[in-house]
């Protein structure tokens, strides 16, 4: 349907951040044993991504150029992800995830800094992860 459709405003920012570079940066913390107890640090991916240009992103990795991104409700997402196969409870909680960031509660809260900001564009995941995973071949194959 050259659509992505979820729960999240259209306009919700969000530092999107790639798993790798959070795990390399938890290795790094590892290996520089530079803390003591428990310790947490936020990370931010290189830029806060609007769900319109995620789309248009992800759109253009996979040569759909015309994919564009429509917030649903609550109750739909919810039931859409239990239908495919999702947990009631795990649904509940994604959707509570996505409230937070269209309300305004989850939001980074530290400033961007060079300390805290990761190297993955969207685009090079997109071109290097999603579209290989979207065309059911492996990364990297």
């Amino acid at each position: 349907m050259d659509r992505i459709t979820a729960a999240f405003r259209a306009d919700a920012s969000i530092p999107m951040i790639a798993t790798r570079d959070i795990g390399a940066r938890a290795a790094d913390e590892l290996m520089m044993l530079n803390f003591t107890g428990h310790a947490s640090r936020e990370l931010l991916g290189p830029r806060d991504y609007m769900f319109s240009d995620v789309a248009a992103i992800l759109g253009k990795a996979v040569g759909r150029p015309n994919l564009s991104y429509m917030q649903a409700p609550y109750a739909m997402v919810e039931q859409t992800m239990i239908q495919m196969g999702m947990s009631q409870s795990t649904a509940r909680l994604l959707n509570e995830m996505a409230r937070g960031f269209n309300d305004g509660v989850i939001k980074a809260q530290e400033p961007r800094s060079a300390g805290n900001t990761t190297r993955t564009e969207l685009e090079q995941f997109a071109q290097e992860v999603f579209a290989p995973a979207f065309q059911g071949k492996a990364a990297g194959a």
